[in-house]
Parts: C-alpha cells; structure tokens; sequence
C-alpha cells in the first residue's frame, strides 16, 4: 500500500506537467481507476474485518463496523476514495 501511495504522489507530480499529461493522459487515468480499486478493496476489507481487529472494540459485527467506519482513520479512507466515484456519479448525469 505504501508504495501504491508512493507512485499514485509521483503520478501526481508528473501529471502536472503539461508535455507529459498530454502524451500519457490515458495511462495516468488507468493508473488512477486501478489505485481506487486497489485503496476501496483495502477499505472494504477493513470494515468487514474490523470485528477482528481489536477485540471488544468492534466485537458486534454491525455496531463494530459503524464504529470502525466513523473512526478518524475510516474517515479519511473514505474521504480519499469517495471524490472519485462522486465524480464518476456527476458526469454519467450530466453527460445523460
């Protein structure tokens, strides 16, 4: 995960550059939608196996996950992944 991370910032970085967004657009989009697979499975799996995790914490397994799902780590998870299908979600509307 942290070496998704990693290159997801350099991939950033080298977007930002107008002659090399140009020439690789598509494979920067290819690489985005593969990362937000990658980062929602990870999410996914943590809140279905944070019963798990610590236990007494997240012991009831729909309570647990609710609690493990506004906990601040989840909630940035969250936060990283949902502008990408919010975006996904607007222009399928827009574009209808």
């Amino acid at each position: 995960m942290v070496v998704l991370i990693i290159a997801n910032v350099a991939a950033i970085m080298l977007e930002s550059v107008a002659s090399i967004e140009a020439q690789y657009a598509s494979q920067f989009w290819y690489f985005e939608v593969f990362s937000i697979v990658v980062f929602t499975i990870e999410y996914l799996l943590r809140v279905w196996s944070c019963p798990d995790i610590k236990e007494g914490e997240y012991e009831d397994s729909f309570k647990g996950r609710l609690k493990y799902m506004c906990s601040i780590p989840a909630l940035i998870d969250f936060a990283a992944i949902a502008p990408f299908y919010l975006s996904l979600a607007t222009s399928k509307k827009l574009s209808t």
